[in-house]
């Protein structure tokens, strides 16, 4: 074989694993976006029925309430659980009025 056919047949080996590990890393690349895509929906979806599953259950149990009455009601179980973490809660009406409100067993000064 010539030394010019020669060097062409190394040059397109060499072009040919070029090639390979080129493609090698795109399909690297491309299925670590479709894993990173995948577990972020997978996040995405177990965050909303979190955030939907008090309601679910309750409106599962409590056959014949309107959402007014399941929201009310919700509202109820979880208001101490989340004024006990705040510790003290400052609320203002519409005519400027200010109010504190203290959980129950918190200390009273402001």
């Amino acid at each position: 074989m010539p030394a010019d056919s020669r060097a062409i047949v190394l040059r397109f080996g060499t072009v040919v694993r070029q090639a390979e590990l080129l493609t090698q890393r795109s399909n690297q690349g491309r299925d670590r976006i479709l894993t990173d895509a995948q577990a972020l929906a997978q996040e995405r979806i177990t965050q909303a029925r979190t955030r939907t599953d008090a309601i679910s259950a309750l409106s599962a149990n409590r056959e014949g309430l309107s959402g007014e009455m399941l929201e009310r009601q919700l509202y109820q179980e979880q208001i101490g659980k989340i004024l006990g973490a705040a510790g003290r809660v400052y609320s203002a009406d519409a005519e400027g009025g200010a109010r504190v409100i203290v959980p129950a067993g918190a200390e009273s000064a402001p």
